[in-house]
C-alpha cells in the first residue's frame, strides 16, 4: 500500500519481466563490467520505469483515461529524444519519420474508437 493506493499487479509484472530479461545473460556469455556508474544507471532506469507504471495505473484507476491517452501519444517522441541524448546518437530522418508514423498510428487508432461528435453512448444491456 502506497498512501491510500493499493499496489496492483504491475509490480509482479515488472519483476517477472526483469527476471525474464536478466535470464538472457546465461544464454549469451559476455564479459560483465559492473561499476558504480552502471549500478546507478540501472537503479535510475528501474525507478523511473516503476514510477511511470505506478502513475499510469493510478491515473487509469482515477478515471483520467483521456489524459492518459493524450499523454501516451508523446511517448514515442519523448523516448526517442531521451534515448538519442543519452546515447549521444544523432537521429536521422528515418528515425523521425518512424516516430511520426507511430504517433499518427496511435492517434488514428484512438480516433477510430471514439464515438462521433453528437453521438450518444448507450450502456449495453447485461
Amino acid at each position: 500500500m502506497v498512501g491510500c493506493y493499493v499496489v496492483g499487479v504491475f509490480v509482479v509484472f515488472l519483476f517477472a519481466t526483469g527476471l525474464a530479461f536478466s535470464s538472457g545473460c546465461f544464454f549469451y556469455p559476455e564479459a560483465w563490467t559492473w561499476g558504480m556508474r552502471v549500478a546507478v544507471e540501472v537503479a535510475l532506469l528501474a525507478l523511473s520505469t516503476g514510477l511511470a507504471y505506478a502513475f499510469w495505473d493510478m491515473a487509469m484507476r482515477a478515471g483520467a483515461v483521456v489524459l492518459v491517452a493524450s499523454c501516451s501519444y508523446l511517448t514515442p517522441f519523448l523516448s526517442t529524444v531521451v534515448s538519442c541524448l543519452y546515447l549521444q546518437v544523432r537521429p536521422g530522418l528515418g528515425l523521425w519519420v518512424g516516430c511520426a508514423l507511430i504517433i499518427a498510428g496511435s492517434f488514428l487508432s484512438w480516433k477510430s474508437i471514439r464515438p462521433a461528435a453528437g453521438a450518444t453512448v448507450r450502456p449495453q444491456a447485461r
